[in-house]
């Protein structure tokens, strides 16, 4: 499964490899992009092996807050 969620909060690359290898800790997680321009991460995940309440709590633990989503 493909979601596409905005994030408020992010400020520079180093807000965006937080987030990114957070998430990638996460099992059932196949990829972890954020995109800067776009306050956005692409994440590419198995919905039987990650909870997506969890990719939210892991977007919140690392200081920002998780917005809108697109699920593809």
């Amino acid at each position: 499964m493909k979601l596409t969620m905005k994030i408020s909060g992010l400020h520079c690359e180093n807000c965006c490899s937080t987030i990114e290898k957070m998430l990638s800790k996460i099992k059932g997680i196949s990829l972890a992009k954020v995109n800067l321009g776009e306050n956005e991460v692409l994440i590419n995940y198995d919905e039987d092996k990650a909870e997506l309440e969890k990719i939210r709590n892991t977007i919140r633990k690392a200081g920002f807050v998780p917005g809108a989503e697109r699920h593809e």
